[in-house]
């Protein structure tokens, strides 16, 4: 079973409260707010955060405004509101659908806009850990995995192997 690495749980109520939170411990602070991705790279020990900042309960983050230089999205609205908003679905219908069709249901109720563009995945398929998101230094834009453990295989493999690194 995985576990969660030690940290102190911090749940401000305001805004000011939370930047007063993550200035105190620069660099020592992850925000969550779904959790969808944080959680689970927590578990695998991809992030080892000194204070968990949860902004999850601040209504003044969760917006969708019309206004006359187009659509405001607050770091906070789900992708299912985003996916479902009429006025999302009216004037960017390929965000609405592109929100739709992100995991699943679960996974969309959970899971924020500003998460999702702050998003730290690296490689899916192969260890998470800054040395396998490491890219090689050649034209050929391929990543060199030095880690000897891949998380997601469960299994030991060789520090040299290559893995393709597509764009």
């Amino acid at each position: 079973m995985l576990t969660l690495p030690p940290f102190e749980w911090s749940e401000p109520t305001s805004l000011d409260q939370a930047l007063g939170l993550l200035s105190e411990k620069p660099g020592e602070a992850l925000v969550v707010a779904g959790g969808t991705d944080a959680v689970p790279n927590l578990k695998h020990r991809l992030h080892e955060p000194r204070r968990v900042v949860h902004i999850g309960r601040l209504r003044e983050l969760a917006f969708i405004e019309v206004r006359d230089d187009g659509l405001h999205l607050g770091p906070l609205v789900t992708l299912s509101q985003l996916e479902r908003h009429p006025a999302v679905r009216r004037d960017a219908p390929s965000l609405a659908k592109a929100a739709g069709l992100v995991a699943g249901p679960q996974l969309r109720a959970m899971g924020t806009v500003g998460g999702n563009l702050c998003l730290d995945t690296r490689c899916t398929y192969y260890n998470q850990t800054y040395a396998c998101a490491r890219p090689a230094a050649s034209a050929s834009r391929r990543m060199v995995c030095t880690a000897t453990w891949c998380h997601k295989a469960g299994a030991v493999w060789r520090p040299t192997r290559r893995m393709s690194r597509r764009r």
